[in-house]
Formats: C-alpha cells, sequence, structure tokens
C-alpha cells in the first residue's frame, strides 16, 4: 500500500510535496491495515457487542484513507478547481476528525454505564465540535496566486483554533470520565481490566492533546506552508494511530480479565462448595462487572 500510493502520486514536485506524500502514504497505510484488521476481528470474533465499535472504527479509516487521497490531490490543483479541490480536502478532513471524536465520545459514553451527566456533556461537546467543524468548511478556502500559478489553501484563523481546542476538550473529557467513574476500585484485584481501561486513556491523551496543542499553535502562529502542512500530516498520522490501537487495547483488556477470573476460580469453587456466601456475591460481582464492560470489548 505504501509504495501504490508513492508511485500513483508520483512526479516533480517541491520538498513540502514530497514531505505531504510521504507522510500521507503513513497514515495511509496505518487506516487500510486498521480497515482489514478490524473487518477480520470483526467475522471472527464471537462479542455481540464489537459492532458498534468495529462500525465506528471502519468510518473512521474509510474517511481517513479518503482524506489523506484528497488531500494530495488538492497539492496539485489549477486556476480552474483551486477552491473546489480545497473544499473537498477540507470537508473530508473534517469527516476524519469527527469520526475520531465520535468514537471517543462513544467509549465514554459506554465507560459511564449510560450515566445521563455525562450523555448530556457528549452531546454538547459533539454538537461544539460540529459547529466549528460547519464554520470552518464555510470560512476556509483555496487561493490561486497568479503569480507563482500555485494553489494554496488558506486556512481561516478563529476556526482552526476552535476545532483543534474543540477537539482537545473532547480527549480531555473522555479520559477524566475514564478515571473519575472507575477510581474506586482502581486498588482492586477485580479492577484491573478498568486498569488497563484507564492506562489506555491517558496515554492516548498525553499522545494526542500534545499534537492537537501544536497544530493549535501551528493554526494560530505558522505562516509557512512548509512547516503548516508537516504539522497537520503528522497529526493525521498520530490520529490513525491512536484510534487503530485500539484492536491492542481490546485484547489486553480481554487477557487482563481473564488472567484475572482464573486466578479468582478456585477460591470461588472453594467458597461455593461449602456455601461460602461471601464467596457466592464475590462470584455475581465478577459477572456483573463482565457484563457491564462487555460493550468495550
Amino acid at each position: 500500500m505504501n509504495q501504490l500510493c508513492l508511485l500513483f502520486f508520483s512526479g516533480e514536485t517541491g520538498q513540502h510535496v514530497r514531505v505531504a506524500k510521504n507522510e500521507k502514504s503513513l497514515a495511509i497505510n496505518t487506516s487500510a491495515v486498521g480497515l482489514f484488521c478490524t473487518i477480520h476481528r470483526l467475522l471472527t470474533t464471537k462479542s455481540n457487542s464489537f459492532w458498534i465499535v468495529a462500525g465506528l472504527m471502519t468510518l473512521f479509516n474509510v474517511f481517513s484513507i479518503v482524506y489523506q487521497i484528497s488531500y494530495v490531490w488538492s497539492l496539485f490543483l489549477e486556476e480552474g478547481n483551486c477552491i473546489a479541490g480545497n473544499f473537498v480536502a477540507n470537508f473530508t478532513s473534517h469527516l476524519f476528525y469527527l469520526s475520531f471524536d465520535t468514537f471517543l465520545l462513544y467509549k465514554t459514553y459506554s465507560i459511564s454505564l449510560q450515566n445521563r451527566f455525562i450523555v448530556w456533556g457528549v452531546v454538547i461537546l459533539f454538537i461544539h465540535r460540529l459547529v466549528w467543524t460547519v464554520w470552518d468548511i464555510v470560512a476556509s478556502t483555496g487561493v490561486w496566486d497568479a503569480d507563482t500559478q500555485t494553489c494554496s489553501y488558506q486556512q481561516f484563523p478563529i476556526t482552526g483554533v476552535g476545532y483543534n481546542v474543540s477537539d482537545i476538550l473532547i480527549d480531555c473529557f473522555a479520559t477524566t470520565v475514564a478515571v473519575s467513574f472507575n477510581y474506586s476500585s482502581l486498588s482492586s484485584n477485580l479492577s484491573q481490566t478498568v486498569q488497563v481501561l484507564v492506562k489506555e486513556n491517558i496515554l492516548r491523551t498525553a499522545f494526542i492533546t500534545s499534537i492537537n496543542l501544536y497544530g493549535l499553535y501551528s493554526s494560530a502562529f505558522i505562516t509557512d506552508i512548509f512547516l503548516f502542512n508537516l504539522t497537520y500530516n503528522i497529526q493525521d498520522y498520530a490520529y490513525a494511530i491512536a484510534l487503530n490501537s485500539e484492536l491492542f487495547w481490546i485484547d489486553q483488556r480481554k487477557s487482563t480479565k481473564e488472567a484475572v477470573l482464573y486466578k479468582q476460580r478456585p477460591s470461588i469453587v472453594e467458597g461455593l462448595s461449602v456455601g461460602n456466601p461471601s464467596q457466592s456475591k464475590r462470584l455475581s460481582f465478577v459477572a456483573s462487572a463482565r457484563s457491564q464492560r462487555k460493550s468495550l470489548v
């Protein structure tokens, strides 16, 4: 996939275009592999709830591939299609970012066990991001430079800052919910699956937030087209890695859950054999915990 993309988009280009092609090929490669692995897991897993997560991951990877291709295409636009081409590239970019945010918000909704206050937070943050999306699509445009005979993308500064801030708020909200809703059980042996979940969110947040903060700085202060494009290319690649790493974390949560249940099985069976009511309650708690976290596997 990597070599095919580079071959397809080959040609005599400037330095910023060559860097963009290399960065986008990495994002396309990651999304293509993620798409294949997600579909394969969906067809082979026994989980009845994975199809929701798989659907969101599939949408993200499809939008990612379409966006990366349309972005590279926008680097070769001419005067006649400069505005329309940049509109398409910007529109698909927001589909890419919105699908990532939707995935995070769905995970947050599941972690909170459908808490109504968290549901309101999810709805408000999604609408907030959607408003910035529409505004940016309308305000940002392509500009044709008659002197250099090149088409460039002109980012509207306010919306560039706004949607990056919105992305940061969503990621921080997701991690805050994961920690706060599971904090009381973090020291329990039965909550090792929760600990993996929290670690996943913290690592992802540190990774994505640092990228988004630099994207925020880039939108507000960087005017060099090379550095500006490089920032967003790295950001796109980071998003693809962060979301598709969910396949790894799913396996980690399953392995941890199975290990905990295996270690507890002898004591649970022993307690039941002598009619120990406390052990019976413990078995009931394990079954309940598995049911509550089922949608995350």
